[in-house]
């Protein structure tokens, strides 16, 4: 779940999507109807930037659920990504 250093969830630029796979699956599928439905044609495509890091603030969100992946710190310092359902978002569209 994605927590600030005060531990309440931060705030999200679409508050009513949930901060999860489906809330993942959700937000991209939006857009892509968004974008086919662009008049004439125009609506070429989306790019989706999902960087991959895991838990490095310095470099974005501090939601580990803005992820496409699931950390795994078990065996700290290595840390193993293991692959939600959302990794597939772009899958039949």
């Amino acid at each position: 779940m994605c927590t600030n250093e005060t531990g309440t969830a931060p705030e999200l630029s679409e508050p009513s999507v949930p901060a999860s796979v489906p809330g993942q699956l959700e937000w991209v599928h939006t857009i892509i109807d968004i974008v086919k439905a662009v008049p004439h044609g125009l609506g070429q495509g989306v790019h989706y930037w999902e960087p991959a890091w895991l838990n490095n603030t310095g470099l974005g969100s501090a939601c580990q659920d803005a992820i496409l992946f699931r950390p795994d710190f078990s065996q700290w310092p290595k840390v193993t990504g293991y692959s939600r359902e959302s990794v597939n978002i772009f899958k039949d569209v």
